[in-house]
């Protein structure tokens, strides 16, 4: 029988787990009261499944190959395990390495993504923080800086509300709102240096690619009504352009930068998922963001996200176009 050794609270969601999840904190001994929400379990799991709606490879192939039915998907990542998520709420690994913590990345990543897809909350390839408006989303490629920009306004003040993977759902009044992820962050080690947030990386394991994960203790914990998103992308000038969107275009990008979309119209989730683009869209702030390719300017870049959460003009000599490159402080909704 499985042991159910770590319990854990991510997404609005308790999770009560088998494996201890990597750079994210256990509550011990103060679980909440009742049924678990989400139980992940170490068990058999089939090496396929029968009559798949949709079949992939990951790229790099490394990271696995994937199939979905009704309500599930199959995850296959070669020398590490094979995952079965069902129903929104089980998540069974067959281990192919005692590495828990190499099972563990893809818990926290990818198989997160799908159950809370399953669950019918849309997320995003998105950082995002807690402001005193509100909710601030920040998608983008990978790449980008997401997770970098998030551990430099955090580094500010702000609190972290998810680093790559942002689930963003309706509540009971019909707001749309983000919940908090785990409380860890992906980084490199550059940006640990440029944060001054190198002592903290030695006890991180790392991950590959160059980045290390490490526990964020300024986080906030409850959910919060989305205020405003800001896109991040690349250009080949040599400042930073912080640009207000139009409705439709603010729909391309977040259609754009939605995660796992592809296995996410395989359950038939297309009318919740539009209806949540068009709702952002329309009712909230839009940004396109776009800073030079190298070098990487992360504190010039945060000191203009900065100065536009706090409604004030762009740094001087950066430009700001259609004189819209500031947040308002209306009402959060």
């Amino acid at each position: 029988m499985t042991r159910f050794s770590q319990g854990y609270m991510a997404y609005g969601l308790h999770f009560r787990s088998a494996i201890r999840l990597p750079s994210t904190l256990s509550l011990g001994s103060c679980l909440p009261t009742g049924e678990p929400d989400v139980i992940i379990s170490l068990d058999k799991t089939p090496a396929k499944l029968p009559n798949p709606i949709k079949k992939k490879t990951r790229k790099p192939a490394s990271l696995g190959t994937w199939e979905i039915a009704k309500d599930t998907f199959l995850l296959d990542v070669p020398g590490v395990a094979r995952y079965l998520a069902s129903g929104g709420r089980h998540i069974t690994v067959e281990r192919y390495s005692n590495d828990d913590y190499k099972i563990g990345v893809f818990l926290t990543g990818i198989l997160t993504s799908i159950l809370l897809q399953q669950r019918g909350i849309i997320t995003f390839h998105a950082g995002s923080i807690m402001t005193e408006v509100g909710a601030i989303l920040f998608p983008g490629a990978s790449g980008v800086g997401k997770s970098s920009l998030v551990a430099s306004l955090v580094n500010r003040g702000y609190s972290m509300l998810a680093d790559d993977l942002t689930g963003v759902t309706f509540d009971a009044d019909g707001r749309l709102t983000v919940q908090p992820a785990f409380p860890c962050l992906r980084l490199r080690a550059d940006t640990l240096d440029m944060l001054g947030w190198r002592e903290r990386a030695q006890t991180c394991a790392q991950e590959g690619f160059e980045k290390y994960r490490l526990l964020v203790e300024q986080t906030h914990h409850t959910q919060v009504p989305i205020h405003s998103v800001y896109i991040l992308a690349i250009h080949d000038l040599s400042d930073i352009t912080i640009k207000r969107l139009p409705i439709a275009d603010a729909f391309k990008w977040l259609y754009k930068y939605t995660y796992q979309k592809s296995i996410m119209k395989g359950w038939g989730h297309q009318l919740k998922f539009f209806r949540t683009l068009e709702t952002i869209s329309k009712t909230k702030q839009a940004f396109l963001v776009q800073r030079p390719m190298s070098p990487f300017p992360l504190d010039i870049l945060a000191d203009h996200i900065d100065a536009s959460l706090r409604g004030e003009p762009l740094p001087a000599g950066e430009r700001h176009r259609d004189g819209t490159g500031r947040i308002s402080r209306g009402a959060v909704g």
